[in-house]
């Protein structure tokens, strides 16, 4: 049985797990989105997502989270709404984002402690700063942190997350880090490569029970049955066994398990079923309403 308590609005979520408690923040939803990949047919993907719209589309939302745990208050995967995403998908929702969801319940940004950048894409960490060039961090006082492997590629993805983040490197708040490492007491980062070669995600545990954060481990949920089917930038041999270590941990664990596109609020756990996983969400239980139609 799943313990803990909830509450939720339109695009703010939270759960308390033990002593920690985890605020989930969506600052996007209902993006219309087709899986593509180089290795699956478009037909077999049309057979896995049935409730795909007539252009073959099914709903992502774009999910930042939030970690209070041992007196830290952690960001994960700060996102941001940019105009071009405004004029790809006009009939999107754009919530009122990060900062205003923080405030709903009592926290700021100026109180963030550290900054965890799961992977080098856009949609994971254009909300660092102010601009492009890394101006004005939006979290001023904050050590942010992000993977050896993904901070040094060559990719143009990593050259633009080193780029939002110069001030940040500037003034010694960038943490650079290596696989695998209990980053604080309880709050775990698991490299599982697979979206890209220094994806990580972020497991915390608090008096017996578990949280999980998937971040791009999976996009949608016909990728936790089909653990090979990636992007067509991913690995899918890396990808599969990422998913298969990490989420068959979590299912025998009767974790709580989001990712960052899983219908808001995206609460749920994961059990075994054949080569893959099944998904059941965890129901909301207090909702309130800070002021978003």
């Amino acid at each position: 049985m799943v313990v803990g308590t909830e509450m939720s609005s339109p695009y703010v979520s939270q759960m308390a797990l033990g002593d920690t408690v985890v605020t989930l923040i969506a600052y996007m939803r209902n993006w219309r989105w087709q899986y593509r990949s180089n290795s699956v047919s478009a037909e077999d993907v049309r057979e896995a997502t049935p409730e795909a719209d007539a252009d073959g589309k099914v709903r992502l939302d774009f999910v930042i989270a939030h970690i209070s745990t041992g007196g830290h208050s952690v960001v994960v995967d700060p996102g941001g709404v940019t105009e071009d995403y405004r004029v790809a998908q006009p009939e999107a929702d754009f919530t009122p984002g990060l900062e205003a969801g923080l405030s709903s319940v009592g926290l700021t940004l100026a109180g963030v402690t550290h900054v965890l950048v799961t992977h080098p894409h856009g949609d994971h960490f254009r909300g660092v700063s102010q601009s492009e060039h890394g101006a004005a961090l939006t979290f001023p006082n904050a050590k942010h942190v992000v993977s050896r492997l993904d901070w040094e590629d060559e990719t143009p993805e990593s050259a633009m997350l080193r780029a939002a983040m110069a001030q940040a490197a500037g003034s010694g708040q960038i943490e650079v880090v290596e696989p695998d490492l209990e980053l604080l007491p309880g709050l775990t980062l698991m490299h599982t490569p697979g979206e890209t070669s220094g994806h990580f995600c972020v497991r915390v545990a608090s008096q017996g029970r578990a949280f999980y954060w998937l971040g791009d481990l999976v996009h949608h949920r016909l990728e936790l049955r089909h653990l090979d089917w990636v992007l067509p930038w991913g690995d899918s041999t890396l990808a599969a066994a990422s998913r298969r270590r990490v989420m068959g941990e979590a299912a025998d664990t009767n974790a709580i398990v989001v990712w960052a596109h899983a219908p808001f609020p995206g609460w749920g756990i994961l059990s075994r079923d054949g080569e893959g996983f099944g998904w059941s969400t965890v129901g909301v239980g207090k909702v309130r309403d800070p002021a978003f139609d």
